[in-house]
């Protein structure tokens, strides 16, 4: 069996497919989704991230960023983040 298209989703069988894994990552990429069959069945399918997925990601990495950071702070590494901006803002709301 060769590639076919089956209702905007491309279906390829393993053997072609593991020659071709970048290929499939770039029509991901352009919004396609491809399956992947064994003797016929599917076994495997790639589409696009939803935004649900999208956004989980990059909550992860935002935590990760921030996590990083403290533990800049803990080891005295710079973090851009001056000494006077720390000092400013440590009466900033107060009352004056």
């Amino acid at each position: 069996m060769v590639a076919e298209e089956r209702d905007a989703v491309r279906v390829l069988p393993l053997n072609v497919a593991h020659k071709m894994f970048e290929q499939i990552v770039e029509q991901v990429e352009r919004g396609e989704t491809v399956l992947i069959t064994r003797g016929g069945r599917v076994i495997a399918g790639f589409s696009p991230p939803s935004e649900e997925q999208c956004a989980l990601i990059e909550g992860t990495e935002e935590a990760q960023r921030f996590l990083e950071e403290i533990a800049a702070l803990r080891e005295g590494r710079p973090t851009g983040v001056t000494r006077e901006e720390i000092l400013a803002w440590r009466h900033e709301g107060h009352r004056r």
